[in-house]
């Protein structure tokens, strides 16, 4: 887990790593752990950028660049139910602007949610993302590739952060 980590967060300290279960077969699997990251956030002007740390973070698909399509697309993901909980303590003295509730995106290929609150210089962060079909057809593909590239961009998304009032 440390370098799957550690390619998105080069100074990352993983403090704790637990499989829930690992001697049981099951459908799902729940895993949890605890990292530090050192100036892991961005100075901008008297503020800092805080970019969420989600570890299944969707990317960029360049096969997503095209308007239409004359053929299915084939939408390959490695679980169909992603569900990542975060708590990220704040530098003393520092709150998020502005941050938005709730974030929910539909199609009918995924859904995508993201929860977010703010409390005593934690902010928590829920996401989830249920994959309903691999296969979108040609008349399909425009509202799904708008769904994707959505959810890319919420994936990408920084919180700003002030000096406390």
């Amino acid at each position: 887990m440390s370098e799957t980590l550690s390619q998105q967060f080069p100074n990352l300290l993983l403090s704790e790593f637990s499989i829930e279960d690992v001697h049981t077969i099951k459908n799902e699997l729940t895993y949890s752990y605890s990292f530090k990251v050192p100036y892991y956030l961005v100075d901008a002007s008297s503020m800092k950028l805080l970019k969420i740390p989600w570890a299944d973070i969707l990317d960029t698909r360049r096969s997503l660049s095209s308007e239409d399509r004359d053929i299915d697309y084939l939408y390959r993901f490695p679980t169909d139910t992603v569900w990542e909980d975060i708590e990220i303590v704040l530098p003393a003295g520092y709150e998020p602007m502005d941050l938005e509730e709730t974030l929910s995106l539909s199609s009918e290929v995924a859904d995508y949610q993201v929860d977010m609150s703010y409390d005593q210089g934690v902010i928590k962060a829920s996401r989830r993302i249920v994959n309903k079909k691999s296969i979108i057809t040609p008349d399909k593909y425009p509202a799904f590739r708008e769904y994707y590239n959505k959810a890319v961009r919420a994936d990408e998304r920084q919180l700003l952060l002030r000096k406390a009032r």
